[in-house]
């Protein structure tokens, strides 16, 4: 089950979330102290969302991985989309496929409801995107980035 945690939360508990906000930070910014400082208060004016999958075992439940996700509103061809910003499994976390699927699901739902068009995320894992490719997901571009 994937729960929207409260941005009060958040920082109440930062030395939590930071790290696996940073773990994860998509490969255009990098994982500096003022980045993170631009995160938190990201979360705080609550244009970046953070989220929690709660995965159930057989006698308890486990948060099972972390994300952060951003409404991107395109000037050009003037759709939104939900960006999925940071996404973080933690390392012991037992997540199966039917988690992941409820997880894509109640985003879809959240984006339906805040006038998306599409889901978008950056990974360069391959499982990452191996589970992108199997929810029906355009895997094939490529992100560049060229210093200057």
């Amino acid at each position: 089950m994937l729960n929207k945690i409260y941005p009060e939360d958040v920082a109440k508990n930062w030395e939590i979330f930071a790290p696996l906000i940073a773990k994860s930070i998509p490969p255009v910014l990098g994982g500096n102290m003022a980045t993170m400082t631009s995160i938190l208060e990201a979360i705080m004016i609550e244009t970046l969302d953070c989220w929690s999958l709660v995965v159930r075992n057989s006698d308890n439940e486990d948060i099972g991985a972390f994300a952060t996700t951003h409404i991107v509103d395109d000037e050009l061809t003037r759709e939104r989309s939900l960006l999925i910003y940071t996404l973080t499994a933690l390392p012991k976390a037992k997540i199966g496929m039917e988690d992941w699927a409820d997880a894509l699901q109640t985003l879809r739902k959240y984006a339906h409801h805040k006038g998306c068009s599409y889901i978008s995320a950056f990974s360069d894992m391959p499982n990452v995107v191996a589970l992108a490719n199997r929810a029906g997901a355009n895997t094939k571009t490529t992100f560049i980035r060229l210093e200057v």
